[in-house]
């Protein structure tokens, strides 16, 4: 079992050094890194565009990370997540962890572009169901 918590922007340079090797394969693997480095990313969180959150252990070790980027709708208030890295959604214990933290924030839904090995992982372990698919357009 983990437990997740929200990192406080002043804290980022203190925990950045915990959390980057679980961010680092998401910009190699995803096409987060056509917008964004992991520098910006951690500039980001800092400036509050984007929420840290650490699932941790039993001994405090990290467990898994994940960034999210509030998105706020008439009718929905939607946790999308930018990056997520290690055992935030193996486990339906885990995940509902964090279903939790969204709930007692006023996220109505969570939401996230992922690769297809990515979103079968999601479907399996943790309920989600695949929703529109993607398309992009490069100007």
């Amino acid at each position: 079992m983990i437990k997740i918590q929200h990192v406080d922007p002043n804290y980022i340079h203190q925990i950045w050094p915990l959390v980057e090797p679980w961010l680092i394969p998401v910009f190699k693997k995803s096409t987060a890194s056509k917008y964004y480095d992991i520098e910006h990313l951690k500039y980001m969180i800092i400036r509050g565009e984007q929420i840290l959150l650490v699932g941790t252990n039993e001994e405090g070790e990290v467990q898994g990370v994940a960034t999210i980027q509030w998105l706020n709708f008439p009718k929905a208030r939607v946790a999308y997540i930018t990056t997520m890295g290690g055992k935030l959604i193996t486990s339906k214990e885990n995940h509902e962890k964090l279903i939790n933290w969204v709930c007692a924030h006023g996220g109505t839904r969570i939401e996230g572009s992922v690769r297809e090995s990515v979103a079968r992982l999601c479907k399996q372990k943790a309920g989600y169901t695949a929703g529109q698919i993607n398309v992009e357009f490069e100007l």
